[in-house]
Formats: structure tokens, sequence, C-alpha cells
């Protein structure tokens, strides 16, 4: 299932599930990304969107 948050533009959330683990892969257009593991799906996709949110925010301020 792919998501997408409108405070986070230009990043995108794929979320599977297997064995009662979630794996959510996250991908930014620019080309970066990055996944995590974990059983609580809503824990993780919060744990994902702050991950993300971090590299926006390093990337506006001319970090890598």
């Amino acid at each position: 299932m792919k998501k997408e948050f409108p405070e986070l533009p230009g990043w995108s959330f794929e979320v599977e599930a297997l064995a009662g683990v979630y794996h959510i892969t996250v991908t930014e257009k620019g080309g970066r990304t990055f996944d995590m593991k974990g059983a609580d799906r809503d824990l993780l996709l919060s744990e994902c969107r702050q991950e993300a949110t971090a590299l926006s925010e390093q990337t506006q301020f001319g970090r890598p």
C-alpha cells in the first residue's frame, strides 16, 4: 500500500506486511530512499515520517 503525506511533498511510503512484521520503504523524488521494519505499523510510519522530515530539512539547509 502506497501512502503520501501533504507535509512531505515528493516523498512516498510503500507499506508491506508479512507475518506480523511491517516493512516501509520510503522514496524521495530526487532518488533518496531508506527503509524500516517493525511490528507496530503506526509507530513505524511515524518514525519514517520523522526521518523523511529530517532529511528534507538537511537538504533545505544545504546539507546532502
